[in-house]
């Protein structure tokens, strides 16, 4: 059985990540691990305005009182007749550590997690919620940026990097078996100074390797990566937008940025994120 993970801050808007996992547990046998992490600045208003906690110099009685009432009202949400009969947990942590404790104790095979992107300087600052996850996790995370009921893609778009560096063989999660079509975009700078020809005889000979008995290619040029991706989606009217990421960190991410996430915080449509071993 699968294993989806589902992490929330419990606003209305992070339900609907909720209500696309449980639509793919139906479809493809899975059980839902619900995980609400309580904020540092949760702890620190619950130990403010209790007068049992004020002279506590540890947080572990807030932390256990907003676990409770987090709890329940985790419980209030499953107990919707939307959810009867999936298997759905409930974990409530601590901040990253507790993201990073069911990663390890679950190894969930799709994280799936609204958000609404970053922008501007927020982006610059440090980004979404969603960038954090997507660089922890090891598994497809997918990010949902609208309200989307039913969840249904049939218009995969791939955007691919046709170089050495791709691997022979590009893992995609369970729930992308049944589609149309596999369309794969490259988007080329004004810098490369490779033909169309080229670029399509490298993915030939690339979709070989993938075993895929038909696809399509678009070769797009703009300046941009991130843009020429968003755009194209956007012409296409594509259901979810598949990046692969390495998960750059440190001084590299900042100095480089990545364009996984750029498109993530900009974009409109599902995003599923798939890192590269």
């Amino acid at each position: 059985m699968k294993t989806i993970l589902v992490p929330t801050d419990l606003s209305p808007f992070s339900l609907q990540a909720l209500e696309v996992a449980a639509e793919l547990a139906r479809t493809h046998p899975a059980r839902i691990l619900l995980l609400h992490t309580v904020l540092d600045e949760d702890l620190a208003y619950l130990s403010a305005n209790d007068s049992a906690l004020q002279f506590s110099e540890e947080l572990g009685p807030a932390f256990e009182k907003a676990r409770y009432r987090d709890e329940a009202e985790l419980e209030a949400w499953i107990s919707h007749p939307l959810y009867a009969g999936i298997d759905i947990q409930i974990e409530v942590g601590k901040t990253l550590k507790g993201f990073l404790e069911c990663l390890s104790d679950y190894h969930p095979d799709l994280i799936i997690m609204a958000s609404k992107g970053a922008s501007g300087l927020k982006e610059l600052a440090g980004g979404s919620h969603a960038e954090a996850v997507m660089r922890q996790a090891h598994c497809p995370v997918l990010i949902l940026k609208e309200p989307i009921r039913p969840f249904h893609p049939r218009r995969i778009l791939t955007a691919v990097d046709v170089d050495n560096r791709v691997p022979a063989i590009l893992p995609k999660p369970f729930f992308l078996n049944i589609r149309e079509r596999d369309d794969y975009l490259f988007v080329m700078k004004p810098f490369d100074t490779r033909s169309d020809e080229e670029i399509q005889q490298l993915m030939n000979l690339w979709a070989q390797k993938q075993q895929l008995d038909s696809y399509r290619l678009h070769i797009g040029r703009h300046s941009s990566t991130a843009k020429g991706i968003l755009e194209y989606a956007t012409e296409v009217s594509a259901d979810v937008l598949v990046l692969f990421t390495h998960a750059r960190k440190g001084i590299q991410h900042f100095l480089y940025g990545s364009v996984a996430e750029t498109v993530l915080n900009r974009a409109e449509l599902p995003v599923l994120i798939i890192h590269l071993s």
